[in-house]
This record gives structure tokens, sequence and C-alpha cells, in this order.
């Protein structure tokens, strides 16, 4: 139950929970991919599940208008990746202020795919503020659908920055298993879709 190490021991159960967190991101990015097509032009920002997602596209000639740094280091010939610019947040690779807002303004995306730190029937929150401003614009300059993709731990949590209210959302993709949480925001005419 636990592995011991110079100065201490720590549970096995940690890698375990870690390991099965990658498999539940890894279902929904999947999921996600299957709603891009040929020449698509998409929003995606700087979450980690939304960067795994570009991993799994097999649409042809889709242009990847994003924030987030990390994703020069995708691999996939399907792709064409166009990193807005700006200010870069170290922890979290993502770019934003100004400089990034000046870039979406100017691009049009057929869909959007956001991560968030939560979700709940008032709409999506952020724990960082410029995330929350990149996401609005992200919001405001799609044409075509929205889709959140949010584990469990994000469903029913509310944080401080508010990047869009529930109504301009289209689909939430989530592993979490119907809930109360869930239902209403369903009942709020937002389509779910369940990775498992």
């Amino acid at each position: 139950f636990v592995e011991r190490f110079y100065g201490g021991a720590k549970f096995k159960e940690e890698k375990l929970c870690l390991r099965e967190k990658e498999d539940y991101i890894d279902s929904i990015a999947k999921i996600a991919s299957r709603y891009i097509e040929d020449n698509d032009v998409i929003f995606v920002n700087s979450s980690k599940i939304t960067l795994k997602m570009l991993e799994y596209i097999h649409s042809k000639n889709v242009n990847v208008i994003t924030n987030n740094a990390n994703a020069v280091l995708i691999n996939n010939p399907n792709i064409s990746v166009i990193l807005t610019g700006g200010e870069l947040n170290i922890n979290k690779k993502s770019l934003t202020g100004e400089f990034a807002i000046k870039t979406l303004n100017n691009i049009v995306a057929t869909k959007c795919f956001l991560g968030c730190s939560g979700i709940t029937t008032n709409g999506f929150t952020s724990i960082i503020p410029q995330e929350a401003y990149i996401n609005e614009c992200m919001l405001k300059r799609c044409v075509g659908n929205v889709f959140i993709l949010a584990e469990t731990s994000k469903i029913g949590r509310e944080y401080n920055f508010l990047s869009a209210p529930i109504n301009m959302i289209n689909t939430l993709i989530t592993d979490a298993s119907p809930s109360d949480e869930l239902i209403n925001i369903q009942k709020k005419g937002i389509k779910i879709i369940y990775s498992h």
C-alpha cells in the first residue's frame, strides 16, 4: 500500500489515481475529436484536456487557434497550429493578455473546444482571471458549436472568474456519471455526452 523512499513514504494509490485521471482525460479527448470535421477552424484553450484532444484529430486540414504554448509539441500532420501570442504564464504554459485577445478578435472559428476549472448551471468558470477573458473572447468569435470538456471533478464546482454563462454552451463532454447537477445543466438546453 505504501512506497518507501529516502526520507519518507507515500501511498501507492496516488499513482493509480493519477493514471485513472489520465484515462478519463483521454476518453473525453477522443470523443471530442470526433466532432471536428475537415477544414474546421477551431479555438482550443490552454487546458490539458483540449491539448490531449489535438492528438486524436483525424480530419484533414484543421486549423487550431490556441493560447496553449504546449500545442507546438503535438505531432499531428492533420492540423496546423496558430498560437495567439501574448504574455506567457510559465507554470501553465498559456498565453494571455491584450496581444492574445487582439489576435483572437481577428479570427472567426467554426467550433470551440474549452476545458474549465468548474461548471454549474450558472456557467463555466476559471481560477485564473486572464484565462476567463481568453475563453470569453473565443466564445464570442465562434460561429459554430461550443464544446466544454470536463472531468468529474469539475462538475458542480464554481470559481471566482466566469468565462461564460451556461446558455453560451452547446455541448458538455464528461466522464461523470449522471447526477442532479448534470440533469439541471441538461435542462438548460445543454447536450451532455458521457464518455463511458
